[in-house]
């Protein structure tokens, strides 16, 4: 089943720690297991948890600083993410590990996201990794379990709701 939702109501992730869940895996994290997605997992309700608040998200704040504040890539967390992270991984850096090619590679496509979602609205993808994928805990709190991106998006252009289902 596909819920709408307002992508305002969103203010945290799953907590998901899978040493708490019984026989779990210790390697399940809240959306793959054996590198391998999975959605529609059933737990008991307890295991739910609102984790990190969103605007704690380093990826969030830097959505932020490129779509209202208006700052270049450089210019946002992304830079300092780049620097702890991504320069050590060469899928993303690129051959000369240089912050500009990961602009080019990983975060201008992001600027492509806000303007489809910004003239579209947001829209089911059929591929799951590029769908905005929630939890609801016991007390029916969305918690966000994958697609950052896309629902900070979405909230920084003030949706009221996915269009996912037209």
């Amino acid at each position: 089943m596909l819920l709408e939702i307002d992508p305002a109501v969103v203010t945290h992730f799953l907590l998901i720690e899978s040493r708490r869940l019984p026989g779990a895996p210790k390697a399940m994290t809240a959306r793959t297991f054996r590198n391998k997605r999975y959605f529609g997992m059933v737990i008991a309700d307890e295991a739910l948890k609102p984790g990190k608040p969103l605007e704690k998200c380093k990826h969030v704040q830097a959505m932020h600083q490129r779509f209202v504040d208006g700052l270049d890539w450089n210019q946002t967390e992304y830079s300092k993410l780049y620097e702890k992270k991504y320069r050590k991984m060469e899928r993303h850096g690129g051959e000369d590990g240089s912050f500009n090619v990961f602009t080019k590679k990983k975060l201008k496509k992001y600027d492509a996201i806000y303007e489809d979602i910004k003239l579209g609205g947001y829209k089911q993808s059929a591929s799951i990794e590029e769908n905005i994928e929630v939890a609801l805990d016991a007390n029916g709190e969305v918690l966000l379990i994958d697609g950052r991106h896309r629902l900070v998006l979405a909230q920084l252009i003030g949706l009221k709701k996915n269009s996912c289902c037209r």
